[in-house]
């Protein structure tokens, strides 16, 4: 005889989903618990997410809320009103074997259930409007959550433009199909919930990272290196800026701008990723020397064909904007090095100047808020103006070319006040300026103000080591004195 469970026994989340659909209590053993082996079930151990609409549809009880927990005082109190209910009969199809279960177990819940509690309390806390999770998707349980905070959150963060963004449009169909990367974005999302004071996705965010490490160490083992395994390394890349803009992302650079220059695209889904790839990679070593000077590339990168002055939804500049500022960057490295006289560089500097003050960018076809993104790229553009009369100066003098600085910081900062506050394509302008010799101590205090509300919207490790830096400027530091108390070799900056 079954023994019925006793009231104050603590309620389990963690057993298959045959035992749950039973109502029994799973005895747990991984595969295939004891139960589903001797009766013969498919044996799956899942979590089964119930939105707050559904569960009013169905008029059952939705989590912890207090206003749809049920009760036996409730139910007499509804049947004492005196109105006439209807009631609809429902067929229970059973066998015996549904009643050939063991006996109920009285064992202490696992430290792992009280997880899945506060996951499934964040899950009900969703603001987002969650997508459908087809049959065969491989994303299910908590990993339908972290993909539907991926599509819904994290990646509009990413871009700007919502109807063209690599991170759903390029990674998504790949990851798919491929295990590594799908644990790799899985694991961002899982990160970035983790960043929003949800503790609990700690865990699962380095368990999910590692599982893509084993996963990618085993596919390149067993295959030559393609272009799915690059997309892996950029997540790699991504997860370490977020988390505190750790030294590694450095290395999982350098790594992914070799495959880069090693890869050859194949198909259409090669030329997206190589696309993709290549804006990331290659701006993300650009802007961040312009912090740290030192560079992995060499002198020029060649882009792939097609317009280079339009804007990149990414990075909010164009690959031209891009490859200015690398020069300028490779200029005044090779100044330093005494690889070029500075008094021999000067045509260089003004051909270069002459670029900045000629370019034009323009946003792709079919961009959403045009308004928004050419504000983007003009404050990139005079941040890069104001890069070149900061490295000018340093090499020989701002006086050899006319350059304006106080009209372009001017210019700069008034352009920044117009855009958001929470827009992360403004890291990169706000530093340069932040660090700049030509800032009055006013305009400091506007671009630490800013910084401290894009890290407190977003609390990104790259955003963090932006504002040290600048504060260190502010309060007599130089980026050049390496024994103050701040890390400039390993900051991102795209």
């Amino acid at each position: 005889m079954v023994q019925r469970r006793k009231q104050n026994a603590p309620r389990k989340r963690s057993g298959c989903a045959a035992c749950k659909r039973a109502h029994v209590r799973c005895p747990e053993e991984r595969p295939a618990c004891a139960r589903c082996s001797r009766l013969g079930h498919e044996c799956l151990y899942e979590t089964k997410l119930l939105w707050e609409d559904d569960a009013a549809q169905r008029n059952i009880a939705h989590g912890r809320a207090k206003e749809t927990v049920w009760s036996h005082k409730t139910v007499a109190a509804e049947n004492n009103t005196g109105s006439s209910t209807t009631y609809q009969y429902q067929f229970l199809n059973t066998t015996v074997a549904d009643f050939q279960s063991d006996p109920l177990s009285n064992s202490p819940e696992s430290e792992h259930e009280e997880e899945e509690d506060d996951i499934e309390e964040v899950t009900r806390q969703a603001t987002w409007s969650c997508i459908p999770v087809p049959p065969h998707s491989p994303y299910h349980g908590s990993d339908a959550f972290l993909l539907d905070y991926y599509i819904n959150e994290l990646s509009p963060k990413c871009s700007l433009s919502s109807s063209n963004n690599p991170y759903l449009y390029t990674l998504l169909p790949v990851a798919a199909e491929f295990a590594p990367l799908r644990h790799a974005l899985l694991a961002a999302a899982a990160n970035e919930l983790r960043l929003q004071q949800h503790i609990q996705y700690e865990k699962p965010s380095l368990n999910l990272r590692d599982a893509a490490i084993k996963g990618l160490r085993t596919h390149l083992q067993s295959q030559r290196m393609d272009w799915k395994s690059l997309a892996v390394m950029l997540m790699f890349c991504f997860f370490d800026i977020s988390d505190g803009c750790a030294p590694s992302w450095m290395t999982h650079l350098r790594m992914g701008l070799r495959m880069l220059q090693a890869l050859r695209t194949e198909t259409s889904t090669d030329h997206g990723l190589k696309a993709f790839c290549e804006i990331y990679f290659v701006a993300h070593d650009v802007m961040g020397q312009t912090a740290w000077d030192d560079s992995t590339l060499a002198v020029d990168h060649v882009w792939l064909l097609g317009d280079l002055q339009e804007i990149d939804v990414l990075m909010g500049c164009s690959r031209a904007l891009i490859s200015i500022i690398q020069r300028i960057s490779c200029l005044s490295r090779w100044i330093n090095q005494g690889i070029i006289p500075a008094d021999e560089s000067l045509y260089e500097w003004a051909t270069m100047l002459d670029q900045l003050q000629c370019l034009e960018q323009h946003p792709a076809h079919g961009i959403n808020d045009v308004e928004a993104v050419l504000a983007i790229a003009e404050a990139k553009r005079l941040a890069a103006l104001l890069y070149l009369a900061e490295k000018l100066s340093a090499a020989i003098t701002v006086d050899a070319l006319d350059i304006d600085t106080s009209a372009i910081v001017q210019t700069l900062v008034s352009l920044l006040a117009e855009i958001p506050a929470q827009n992360a394509a403004t890291l990169w302008p706000l530093f340069i300026l932040g660090v700049s010799r030509f800032t009055s101590h006013e305009q400091h205090q506007f671009v630490l103000m800013r910084l401290l509300l894009l890290e407190q919207s977003r609390p990104l490790g790259s955003i963090c080591h932006a504002r040290r830096l600048v504060e260190a400027v502010a309060g007599g530091l130089t980026l050049d004195n390496d024994d103050g108390p701040i890390t400039r070799s390993c900051i991102s900056l795209a």
